[in-house]
């Protein structure tokens, strides 16, 4: 959302979300369901992890180029598995393509980092037996 979009009622409250994917339940949202079930995967937005004194900081492709570097560093060292990104196509966008590029291409110099549907990092995840994962719109790339 932008500043200037109106909300029709409260977000959650993910800071007890963990930041690797996980399942929940009716029960538990934001929260992981320790019995894990059989709900959607959930592949929470990318985040630096949290500091000492600061809570943890979206990741957004969109945030300066320099902001974005240390963000990915803190993500990267902390081990995370996966680093979902959800990008808007519209006006603001197309104004800021320059910055977008140039996290792009920091995000693609980082060892080890691989450009994946939001389908195949959830199948790294989802147990032997499951046909085929069920990933929830947070998970979009």
């Amino acid at each position: 959302m932008t500043r200037k979009e109106l909300a029709t009622a409260l977000t959650p409250d993910y800071r007890v979300a963990p930041r690797t994917p996980y399942r929940t339940s009716p029960a538990f949202f934001p929260a992981a369901d320790p019995a894990g079930g059989s709900g959607p995967l959930i592949m929470p937005m990318a985040c630096a992890p949290r500091g000492r004194r600061r809570e943890r900081k979206a990741l957004h492709l969109l945030v300066i180029p320099g902001v974005f570097e240390l963000r990915l560093l803190r993500a990267v060292r902390s081990g995370v598995p996966v680093l979902a990104f959800a990008l808007r196509t519209d006006q603001r966008t197309v104004r800021a393509w320059d910055i977008l590029g140039r996290n792009l291409d920091h995000l693609a110099s980082t060892p080890g980092a691989r450009f994946v549907t939001g389908s195949s990092a959830a199948a790294r995840f989802a147990p032997a037996s499951a046909e085929s994962p069920r990933v929830a719109p947070t998970a979009a790339t």
